[in-house]
């Protein structure tokens, strides 16, 4: 039982592993090769400090020896420890395989740093000089057996790693190659998709061209059936033309004339008749309303020329007509030399409507200068005096502004603005 769940254990963690990109690759391979630089080096330290162990040293020599080798190989182990993080974020085969070889390397180192605390741990003996070398001399061959297995291991781990690793080569070599097959493979398959189907539209082009001149050809036969049967209902048609124009004049000699009459409300003056349907105005001796008689239309098939008909009007009806218009309501009406002439010019000084809007200001002004209400006798309107006004205002300013060269009329001087300003400045003086 126990063996089976392993077994699924096994297959759910084969399933995770992942499969790197090229590049995700690379990246792995460069991490990798710091993390073992870098566990290299500390492990050097390490060796240098164990192979100081053999020495002789007195007791405090020792302790410092036994407190550098314990810091040293902590180095080691933390870096160990994030080597084997790394290993195992990565998830991959790879990682996998190399994490297993630096367990093995990780124990190796572990039992040779091991007995080098051991070492460090015994007593010194002073029994004798012989004893002492004796001791010497074993504890340096265990040293280095411990180094030679130590490194045994780690020469088995390397074996183990390079036949995955090769195992690994292989099988992605293999993998290339069923890709670079189906690759090819669907490469070919889709040149021959769009072969087949340039082949197909290429024969459905031929076929609807046949088509299309076989409907050509039944079109022109159609129309060339059609234009000999036109021609052969020609005299029919014509014959049909002349019954009809025979029947317009039997209808034509039948009509007869029709008397409108003319209302009661309206006066005895005839408007002025339109048209070729009015014959004449005609009063009536059985007391009924005056009125005109219209004529019906009359077609006339033959095409004479069209002469209208001269309208008459009876004299006493123009009499009646104009018999109430005077000579003075004619005069009115043509006369083109009335004329309304200008209102009358108020004096300032007693005008109600403009005195109580006026503000004066005060000023001084010389007993030569006087104003009355003869100073505007030579304007003959209120505009020609703002007209004069705003001419000057617009000479005084450019001849201020350095831009007068001459009297002259321009548009500056004629605008709704300048007027406004001359109005006001004639109004604040007076």
């Amino acid at each position: 039982m126990s063996d089976s769940g392993d077994k699924n254990t096994k297959d759910i963690e084969e399933k995770r592993i992942r499969n790197l990109t090229e590049k995700g690759q690379e990246m792995f391979q460069e991490n990798k090769m710091a993390h073992k630089d870098k566990l290299q080096k500390i492990w050097n330290q390490v060796e240098q400090t164990v192979s100081e162990v053999d020495k002789p040293y007195d007791l405090q020599g020792m302790r410092q020896l036994h407190d550098a080798l314990i810091d040293v190989y902590y180095k080691y182990n933390t870096a160990s420890h994030v080597f084997n993080e790394f290993l195992r974020r990565a998830n991959t085969q790879e990682s996998h395989l190399e994490m297993e070889s630096q367990f093995s390397i990780q124990k190796a180192h572990k039992m040779v740093v091991d007995g080098a605390l051991s070492r460090l741990k015994m007593p010194p003996r002073r029994s004798g000089s012989r004893h002492s070398s004796n001791h010497s001399g074993d504890s340096k061959r265990s040293s280095v057996i411990a180094r030679k297995r130590a490194e045994v291991e780690a020469a088995k781990a390397k074996m183990k790693y390079a036949e995955q690793e090769a195992m690994i080569l292989k099988q992605q070599a293999l993998l290339k190659e069923q890709q670079d097959v189906s690759n090819a493979n669907k490469e070919a398959a889709g040149a021959k998709a769009e072969l087949a189907a340039l082949e197909l539209e290429e024969s459905e082009g031929s076929q609807r061209d046949l088509q299309l001149a076989e409907y050509n050809v039944v079109q022109i036969v159609d129309t060339t059936e059609r234009t000999k049967q036109y021609i052969n209902s020609l005299p029919n048609a014509e014959n049909q033309i002349k019954e009809t124009q025979n029947g317009i004049e039997q209808m034509a000699d039948k009509q007869e004339s029709t008397h409108i009459p003319q209302p009661h409300k309206f006066p005895n003056f005839k408007p002025t008749p339109r048209g070729p349907l009015l014959i004449a105005f005609i009063t009536n001796d059985n007391n009924e309303p005056p009125g005109f008689t219209v004529q019906q239309p009359h077609l006339n098939v033959k095409a004479i020329p069209f002469t209208p008909l001269k309208l008459e009007m009876e004299d006493k009806t123009i009499n009646s007509a104009f018999a109430d218009i005077g000579q003075e309501d004619v005069d009115k009406g043509t006369s083109s030399q009335h004329i309304i002439p200008d209102f009358p010019l108020e004096n300032t000084d007693t005008d109600k409507e403009i005195i109580p809007l006026v503000s004066v200001s005060k000023t001084n002004v010389n007993d030569i200068t006087k104003f009355g209400s003869n100073r505007f006798e030579r304007f003959s309107s209120w505009m020609a005096l703002v007209r004069a006004i705003a001419r000057l205002k617009h000479f005084l300013s450019s001849v201020y502004s350095g831009t007068f060269h001459r009297w002259h009329s321009c548009v500056d001087c004629k605008s709704v603005h300048s007027f406004e300003e001359a109005q006001k400045f004639i109004i604040r003086v007076v």
